[in-house]
């Protein structure tokens, strides 16, 4: 059954937003899971860590094809089905990552995990804000504190189901029958009908809304290499550099995820409370402080905890509060939805395996002078956006 929003009663709205944290706890699930089984999928597959890296890449472009592909059909058909199609997809890519011992079949899988990801990604964002309307900030933040939770039991799920089976193979099959879940869930609800743009809306086939969509698409690239990069390599660098053993280091990846979660949850009221240009600078100053602090002192243990604790908080409220900015200036549609999503997923591809390309032969402090420069590129992006934004606003 297809409905349109206003035609739903707050219970029912709530109920469907149930449905979409589900669905974001299979995505976060998923999401993290592919850093900490990095050095496993390197030893089944028989290749070294710069080579393995390709799985973000093959990721990313599943990602991005993902994005391309599920905003158009968001803005033609009920959502719901295609949120379940994304579902089953991520389950057999999670069924099927532990069975190849070659790496070309591994990044076809990653590549069909990554098209999976982005039908949910477009989607859980894109339905949600056509549901919720004007007051749908604190609501986004939720949304992405669900995602957190995925990301934070994802590494200790794995490190746990490895640690008592000492197989990969169980620990995704645990994984795969965690996020087909909320299938069950959705398929008993309404599915949220297309939502067309205003006039006004429509009549903003202009450079200017182009230029601020791109300028968004670019913020949320380097927003995206970021995390991804400190999200996938933390768990490699705490190893190499001799700060922690596997099981240590599964927690610290897991107490990233856990912190940026946090920071989702601390934002919720913050988001009713301040602008979100105003949560997006400071996050932006907190998340460069926490990097410098690594990069000065990369072999302490109190500093590798600090810092990852100060990282996970600052970014967390990055994504959701520019949402909610560009929410300000332009209808969401699933096509510009999914342009944002494509930024995201270069990012995804770019950074983690720019890290992988100079992890061995620079060495591994590597991976935090590149997500310095990169918070640095996103911060000028986001000096840009408010400009552009501001002559969009007069």
């Amino acid at each position: 059954m297809t409905t349109q929003p206003s035609l739903l009663d707050e219970r029912q709205k709530r109920q469907v937003t149930i449905g979409y944290y589900l669905t974001f706890i299979s995505l976060g699930l998923v999401t993290a899971s592919l850093g900490p089984a990095l050095p496993y999928l390197a030893e089944q597959t028989g290749t070294a860590l710069a080579a393995v890296s390709v799985l973000f890449v093959s990721r990313a472009l599943g990602l991005i094809l993902g994005a391309l592909l599920s905003g158009r059909l968001y803005d033609r058909l009920p959502g719901h089905p295609i949120l379940m199609v994304g579902l089953l997809l991520i389950t057999l890519a999670a069924l099927l990552t532990p069975l190849p011992t070659v790496l070309t079949l591994l990044i076809g899988i990653t590549f069909l995990s990554g098209v999976g990801q982005s039908i949910l990604n477009v989607g859980g964002n894109t339905l949600l804000i056509w549901l919720h309307g004007g007051s749908v900030a604190q609501w986004m933040n939720g949304l992405h504190f669900f995602y957190g939770l995925g990301s934070i039991f994802s590494p200790l799920l794995i490190t746990w189901v490895i640690s008592s089976t000492g197989s990969l193979r169980w620990a995704f099959t645990a994984i795969a029958g965690i996020v087909i879940l909320p299938l069950f869930y959705l398929i008993r609800l309404p599915s949220i009908a297309p939502q067309k743009a205003s006039e006004n809306g429509e009549g903003q086939q202009s450079a200017g809304l182009w230029r601020l969509v791109m300028l968004i698409a670019l913020f949320f690239f380097f927003y995206a290499g970021s995390v991804q990069a400190f999200g996938g390599w933390i768990y490699t660098y705490a190893l190499e550099m001799d700060i922690a053993g596997p099981q240590m280091a599964g927690v610290l990846t897991s107490a990233f995820w856990a912190i940026f979660t946090l920071g989702r949850l601390l934002s919720i009221p913050i988001a009713g409370r301040l602008r979100p240009q105003t949560i997006l600078f400071s996050s932006l100053m907190g998340s460069l402080l926490s990097t410098g602090l690594l990069l000065l002192w990369p072999r302490s243990t109190a500093v590798i905890w600090l810092g990852t604790i100060l990282f996970g908080l600052n970014v967390a409220p990055l994504f959701a509060s520019t949402m909610d900015l560009a929410g300000e200036h332009i209808h969401i549609s699933g096509r510009i939805s999914s342009l944002f999503n494509v930024g995201i997923s270069f990012g995804f591809l770019a950074m983690p395996w720019v890290v992988g390309q100079f992890f061995e032969s620079v060495g591994p402090r590597i991976l935090f002078v590149i997500i310095l420069f990169t918070l640095l590129a996103g911060l000028a992006v986001f000096l840009l956006l408010l400009r552009s934004g501001q002559s969009r606003s007069e």
